[in-house]
């Protein structure tokens, strides 16, 4: 196992908080994790609402991305605004106008159009949208009790819309994505190791930069979340570590996620919310937090980066969802491509979970014998930085790390090779040193055991608890929250940072010797049934995990030589 150098085994937290009881209603799981035997209910009601995304064509995505590439060699790459990316390489306006009126003749209202014009969102009463898109709506109820609604067959887009929408997604309101998150062990057991916030920035190596006064003030990060708390989970958790409350804004976009009290309502999703803001909270206490809730499905992600480009906040988003390629599909995850590339071009930077079914991500709690290689989308977008997750233990009084993998279990740090995204340019051949065109996952790690990790605050059986967080989905909003310090740390030395370049940058540092050690802790132990960690990058932890001081002065080093 790799020690994490010169850091001391921290002290054991075993705390719990004493909360009135709060009776909560019977919920089932997620739809998404309920299985193949739902009852058919019958024809979805005519006068319901259907709320829709609609995925526009962008006929400048090659542009757009040799734009990026270029950018990617300037000393001060300028982020672009969403209306700039829509005028130059989204569809022309007049014929946004177009479609826009199109639908609304058909009885399709649009509700938001963004400026960077890669989707609309629209709503229309059931018979409307049957009779435009030529389907049948029918509700269903899973065997947890939960209602959803689904296409008798995939949309047909009218022929004088298909130069302007490439797909129409909402007609199916079971929930897509699933969390990366492995439950944890609570506040009073005695097998898992549980952490401060500030035994956590020990740990990683964040204490110099918090004596420098260096805690995410003034940077602003985005988390993206498919589901919304009970309520006091977060507030709770930041008063007990006495860090800052509350997240700054909860922004709900249309269709909404489904609140507490809400037939469907989850538990278990709501804790992946909990985990998210207080891991962000954690490594970066005094920024801002925009907690992004849609509805689950299959373009709730997409809506969130959409409004997040839209509203021109933050510069850094964390995602711990994802779906396996093989079941997004080539078509979807194109159209995905197209939003997270206008994020990178207007500045921002995102961060996604590998995911927890190691080699074999398409294997989760609904696909329990699917053992095909693939990995998580949106991971393994060219414009994302993957982050994969490692597990700490105790040897001898001192920390070690070694790539995540559940003993005798398919829960692991997701990794591998992508089926459908080419290798971005900047994930360098001689820092990954593996054959092939296409996108390799992860890059980064962060830690995912939850044997050993953050002490979250999670709503349970009518209380509010703590327990340790896992899984990738972890990992992800741990480098969100450090990269916070990071850009602080950088912007106050710098004439300004690089924002949508991190991706990039990290593999730079990689490949610069004078750099990576004190950058990087290298993570060459464990394995899963298909990969190794080695020296250097692999499948299981990337680049492996941040020396966090050590990593901003790297960032602050190539910022200052770009411009010299």
């Amino acid at each position: 196992m790799n020690a994490r150098r010169g850091v001391p085994l921290p002290l054991v937290l075993v705390v719990a908080l004493s909360l009135a009881a709060v009776s909560a209603p019977s919920a089932g799981a997620s739809a998404r994790r309920a299985g193949g035997d739902a009852a058919p209910l019958g024809p979805a009601r005519a006068d319901a609402t259907v709320s829709l995304t609609l995925v526009l064509r962008f006929p400048g995505s090659d542009a757009l991305a040799a734009y990026l590439a270029a950018q990617r060699l300037q000393a001060a790459p300028a982020p672009l605004t969403p209306a700039q990316i829509g005028e130059r390489f989204g569809i022309p306006s007049a014929r946004l106008d177009a479609v826009t009126a199109r639908l609304e003749q058909a009885g399709i209202r649009v509700t938001q159009r963004y400026d960077q014009r890669t989707a609309l969102l629209a709503a229309g009463s059931v018979r409307d949208v049957e009779r435009l898109f030529q389907v049948r709506l029918e509700d269903y109820r899973d065997r947890d009790g939960i209602r959803y609604r689904a296409p008798s067959r995939s949309p047909r887009i009218p022929s004088d819309l298909t130069d302007a929408v490439s797909d129409v997604e909402g007609l199916n309101t079971r929930p897509v994505f699933a969390p990366a998150s492995a439950p944890g062990q609570t506040g009073g057991g005695s097998s898992a190791t549980f952490v401060t916030p500030q035994q956590l920035n020990q740990i990683y190596d964040a204490n110099p930069l918090a004596q420098a006064g260096i805690d995410g003030s003034g940077e602003t990060i985005a988390v993206a979340s498919l589901a919304t708390l009970h309520g006091e989970e977060f507030s709770d958790w930041a008063a007990h570590f006495k860090t800052s409350t509350q997240p700054s804004r909860t922004i709900s976009i249309a269709p909404p996620a489904l609140r507490f009290g809400q037939r469907g309502w989850s538990a278990s999703d709501s804790d992946e919310v909990a985990l998210d803001l207080e891991m962000t909270r954690a490594l970066a206490p005094k920024a801002t937090i925009l907690d992004y809730t849609t509805e689950n499905d299959g373009e709730g992600l997409e809506r969130v980066i959409n409004q997040v480009v839209q509203d021109r906040r933050a510069t850094i988003v964390s995602i711990s969802y994802g779906n396996c390629e093989p079941e997004r599909g080539a078509a979807a995850i194109n159209g995905y491509e197209n939003a997270f590339m206008a994020a990178q071009a207007a500045g921002v930077d995102v961060f996604a979970a590998s995911g927890d079914s190691g080699p074999y991500d398409c294997n989760d709690s609904s696909h329990t014998n699917d053992l095909r290689q693939a990995v998580n989308y949106p991971a393994s977008s060219a414009y994302v930085t993957s982050v994969g997750g490692t597990t700490l233990s105790n040897q001898g009084g001192d920390l070690h790390e070694t790539a995540w993998q559940e003993p005798a279990a398919l829960a692991g740090t997701g990794g591998g090779r992508s089926e459908f995204v080419p290798r971005p340019a900047w994930q360098l051949a001689q820092v990954v040193r593996q054959g092939g065109s296409t996108r390799l996952v992860p890059d980064v790690a962060g830690p995912a055991s939850p044997d050993f990790n953050l002490l979250i605050a999670d709503f349970q059986s009518g209380h509010v608890v703590l327990q340790t967080g896992g899984g990738t989905s972890a990992a992800a909003p741990f480098w969100a929250g450090l990269t916070a310090l990071i850009k602080q740390y950088v912007r106050g030395r710098e004439p300004s940072f690089p924002d949508g370049s991190v991706s990039a940058m990290l593999y730079q540092i990689a490949n610069t010797p004078a750099l990576y050690p004190a950058a990087f802790h290298d993570v060459t132990t464990g394995g899963n049934q298909v990969f190794t960690a080695s020296s250097g990058w692999d499948f299981l932890t990337g680049l492996g995990t941040p020396n966090i001081s050590g990593l901003a002065k790297a960032f602050d080093t190539l910022v200052h030589a770009a411009r010299s």
